[in-house]
């Protein structure tokens, strides 16, 4: 289970500023204990991101896309609660739904709730 979610709009801006990288170290994660979307490397070769910040922009991110794992599919549960929100896009509201089931599981398998 990736210890970090990504979104691909912070992926592509993190990473055309050459950001990525430290961001995951500030965030203590690796490429390989992030995920991002599983559309992410087919948005970077032919979609819409390749179209908004242009090829050699996403050509560049295509390997560090491909460095990280794939989000698990979204519980339909908590996306149909997300989709309709306003300023939420659907990879956001994909996000939010994954991490929102991962703490449910993880709150059924843990008896006591964790404190930081």
């Amino acid at each position: 289970m990736p210890r970090l979610l990504v979104d691909s709009d912070i992926f592509c801006k993190l990473g055309m500023a050459g950001l990525l990288g430290a961001a995951f170290s500030i965030l203590g994660v690796t490429a390989a204990e992030a995920a991002c979307l599983p559309a992410l490397q087919h948005m970077l070769r032919r979609g819409k991101l390749r179209k908004t910040f242009g090829d050699a922009n996403c050509d560049g991110l295509i390997p560090e896309a491909t460095a990280m794992a794939k989000a698990m599919d979204a519980s339909s549960e908590w996306l149909d609660r997300l989709v309709g929100i306003d300023r939420i896009d659907i990879g956001e509201a994909q996000l939010f739904a994954m991490d929102a089931h991962s703490r449910r599981v993880w709150g059924a398998l843990m008896p006591t709730p964790l404190t930081l």
